[in-house]
């Protein structure tokens, strides 16, 4: 392949281009691993190129395992377009530090608890729920929880251990989900600056509605061990699907190794695990490539240290953003 000088939006629709980034060609993967090291000028286009890609592969692959049930040909069609578009988005956005949320009972007093930005603050409620607060993430409890209700108020990301109670049954109130149980473990993320929302069931039942009058169908979902909810509220749009419980258990024990082929993987997947926007400036060194971190409820800045001191560098975390610069 003859070596130029590209655009982003040359590179995103380069199939040699592609196949690198999702690591499905020997050929292409080595070609292009050789420009990058020839063209360390050129790492910010790369990245932004990269990025698109995997935002378009995510959207791609999240539409195949949707199943339009009870939509009209004509929506699904729609739907198809919007999501690949805002998907990316959602994936990519900036989670900066979550506002108050916008759902609040009126007259009613709320204890609120704020995730400090890179840390996982573990709550327990008055009825023995444990809940672990991901970061820039907030959660309202009502001052007559749970005597009179047990319904909470989540915006961001959360898991809930559920104390079993047959009389009342406790639930989790978003701009976009609502879900119910009498006593379970589930993982729910849902920021109201996001159209996305996603819960994970991860032990029990649970039932899942949309929070808001839906023009084209309201019916809830009830979930089993195993199954999870993927909802986009732009399109009005909430579907059952499956996914692995390892990948939840991993996330829940607050221990992973991560061992990444190329250090823009690795910054995605280490942005989804604290719910944080990284921004890498400069070229990254060789030493970034097949990097291996391992967490153990570290914090941001804990991965943070242990990465620099492998790769060198320097990082400075502002909000809820981080800037590492080489």
């Amino acid at each position: 392949m003859q070596q130029r000088t590209y655009t982003i939006d040359e590179l995103a629709d380069n199939s040699s281009f592609i196949n690198f980034c999702l690591q499905r060609n020997a050929k292409d993967i080595a070609w292009w691993q050789h420009y990058i090291a020839q063209h360390p000028d050129q790492q910010s286009l790369i990245t932004g190129a990269y990025q698109r890609v995997l935002a378009r592969e995510h959207a791609r692959t999240t539409l195949l395992a949707m199943k339009k049930r009870r939509q009209r040909q004509r929506f699904a069609l729609i739907a198809t377009i919007i999501l690949i578009a805002g998907l990316g988005t959602w994936y990519f956005t900036a989670n900066r530090p979550a506002p108050d949320s916008t759902i609040r009972q009126p007259g009613t007093h709320y204890t609120v608890y704020k995730g400090a930005v890179g840390t996982r603050t573990p709550i327990r409620l008055k009825d023995n729920t444990n809940v672990i607060l991901n970061s820039s993430s907030i959660l309202l409890v009502p001052d007559q929880f749970p005597t009179t209700s047990r319904e909470v108020i989540l915006n961001g990301e959360a898991w809930f251990d559920v104390t079993t109670d047959t009389i009342h049954p406790f639930s989790v109130r978003s701009d976009k989900l609502i879900t119910s149980t009498i006593g379970t473990s589930f993982r729910m993320r849902s920021f109201e600056a996001q159209q996305g929302a996603t819960v994970y069931l991860l032990r029990g039942k649970i039932r899942v509605a949309k929070s808001y009058h839906s023009q084209s169908d309201n019916q809830p979902e009830i979930l089993e061990h195993g199954q999870m909810i993927l909802a986009n509220k732009e399109i009005d749009l909430m579907e059952k699907e499956t996914f692995d419980p390892a990948s939840q258990d991993q996330w829940l024990s607050g221990s992973v190794t991560f061992k990444e082929n190329n250090f823009p993987s690795l910054i995605r997947k280490l942005e989804d695990w604290y719910a944080t926007e990284i921004t890498v400036k400069g070229t990254w060194p060789a030493n970034t490539a097949n990097l291996t971190l391992s967490v153990h409820n570290d914090t941001l800045q804990q991965l943070l240290d242990k990465m620099i001191s492998q790769t060198g560098g320097t990082y400075k975390i502002k909000g809820n953003k981080v800037i590492i610069s080489f």
